[in-house]
């Protein structure tokens, strides 16, 4: 059974917040669970951006996936995307 988009968005929502929380297996699993909701839309493309920047290297990793499956919605995520591929981590890079 399908979530209803209320309950949809409004989980979205939380895992978007869940991005900058301070504990970063809060973070880490806000950006896995992010990837598991399927498609998503522009509205995630800011926070995932600034995922992009975190210190934990899975996190970057994930918010990199989520938003190479959101193109064309992620045009706006192109630099920081880009600025990834010289990432420290190679499963970054990836």
């Amino acid at each position: 059974m399908n979530p209803s988009p209320l309950n949809k968005e409004a989980h979205i929502s939380e895992r978007i917040s869940g991005l900058s929380h301070p504990d970063r297996l809060e973070r880490v699993q806000a950006a896995v669970a992010l990837v598991h909701l399927g498609r998503l839309g522009w509205e995630v493309v800011g926070p995932l951006s600034a995922a992009l920047k975190d210190a934990r290297p899975v996190v970057r990793k994930m918010a990199a996936l989520v938003l190479g499956d959101l193109a064309p919605e992620a045009r706006g995520a192109v630099p920081a995307l880009a600025a990834s591929l010289g990432d420290a981590d190679e499963g970054v890079r990836r």
